[in-house]
């Protein structure tokens, strides 16, 4: 199996609180995850949710951080041990959201979301 990479830039539009990109070509063994932030408003955190094509969440994970690179690879994930290892099996196309947890009244925020996978 060969590793692959499928890049998602996505944006929350000022005034709103999460965006979706539908039917993103991804579909294999999920082994990571990278998601990367603009600055937000303040104190807002946000999460990233990976649901494959029947609407199962395969992924989420919350309260990251604006202004920052956030990565679970396979031996990370949810913290620094393999306790819970990132191998997550994700029938595509799926859909990722991120979402604010205040209103983005001042400006839109760009995100970008890597998914690792093998298929």
């Amino acid at each position: 199996m060969a590793l692959r990479t499928c890049t998602v830039p996505v944006t929350i539009s000022r005034n709103d609180t999460s965006v979706t990109a539908s039917n993103v070509s991804a579909s294999g063994h999920l082994v990571g995850v990278s998601v990367t932030a603009g600055a937000m408003e303040d104190s807002s955190t946000y999460t990233i949710a990976i649901k494959d094509r029947y609407g199962m969440t395969v992924y989420s994970k919350s309260s990251l951080l604006p202004s920052n690179t956030t990565t679970n690879w396979a031996d990370l994930y949810g913290g620094s041990t393999a306790v819970h290892p990132l191998d997550i099996p994700m029938v595509g196309p799926v859909s990722v959201t991120i979402t604010a947890s205040t209103t983005q009244g001042h400006m839109s925020v760009a995100y970008t979301a890597y998914l690792y996978y093998d298929n």
